[in-house]
């Protein structure tokens, strides 16, 4: 019996619960897995200062949109052009190439860059739930579960933590947490997992950059050195790896194919 069956036939098996539980398949993947992204985000960041980047955000003004943003070329070199990206220390950062990958904010420095890319941002919810005291901790699953119907999804994250998310709210930029939309996956933890105690819950709440197609936008921008790597939706980190290799691949094809004439 895999931990997974243990898990749905002890829910099953609760008295309390005046709801049956109706299981009519499952998909398991053993290979399947998950990661706090902020751990390697935070690497990569550390790596990128250790190369000698001021480790300022980037920032396009809007002030500067009669050049395209804070973008400029800086310079000229016998065989390929610099470019200049500002920062918010009025610090002018130069390279071979910007990339565009700001999630949210990816429309508004396109649109001042000349391109269109139409990323709308989508809310998702989650909660994580501490684990307190052994009885949580033996209850919550060690397994990732989609529950298709409720569209929700969990990850455990080690002993002490059981991370909840579902919901997609269109409202435009705002970043507030409703009660509303935390409420139906504490339900669900307390429906399905009744020896998981709720009493200690942390909501959290982000805007997704998502397309109309879904389809995260990796390609090049209409001038020279600017490319787009973002509209990644809910999978940014399920495709990071896959879109960061394609938009290099795209730059360093455009650097072969030199500027144009």
């Amino acid at each position: 019996m895999t931990r997974l069956d243990h898990q749905m036939r002890r829910s099953r098996s609760k008295a309390h619960h005046r709801r049956k539980i109706h299981c009519r398949g499952r998909l398991a993947e053993p290979a399947d897995g998950h990661r706090q992204i902020w751990r390697p985000s935070y690497s990569c960041a550390s790596a990128e200062d250790e190369r000698g980047s001021d480790g300022n955000p980037i920032e396009i003004r809007g002030q500067c949109s009669r050049q395209g943003g804070s973008y400029a070329i800086s310079g000229w070199g016998r065989r390929k052009r610099r470019l200049g990206v500002e920062t918010r220390l009025n610090a002018l950062v130069n390279g071979d190439a910007v990339v565009v990958c700001a999630g949210v904010g990816s429309r508004q420095f396109a649109a001042m860059l000349g391109d269109r890319v139409n990323v709308y941002p989508v809310k998702g919810y989650s909660i994580t739930v501490n684990l307190e005291g052994d009885k949580s901790q033996e209850s919550a699953p060690w397994v990732s579960l989609l529950d298709d119907r409720a569209k929700i999804v969990t990850s455990r994250l080690g002993k002490v933590r059981f991370r909840v998310a579902g919901t997609a709210e269109f409202n435009g930029h705002d970043r507030n947490i409703r009660s509303d939309r935390i409420r139906p996956l504490t339900d669900w933890v307390r429906w399905l997992f009744p020896n998981v105690s709720t009493s200690r819950v942390e909501p959290w709440s982000r805007l997704r950059p998502m397309m109309p197609n879904m389809m995260p936008v990796v390609r090049q921008g209409k001038r020279p050195g600017v490319f787009y790597n973002t509209g990644h939706g809910h999978l940014g980190w399920t495709l990071s790896a896959a879109t960061s290799e394609l938009v290099s691949d795209l730059i360093d094809s455009s650097r072969r194919r030199g500027p144009p004439s």
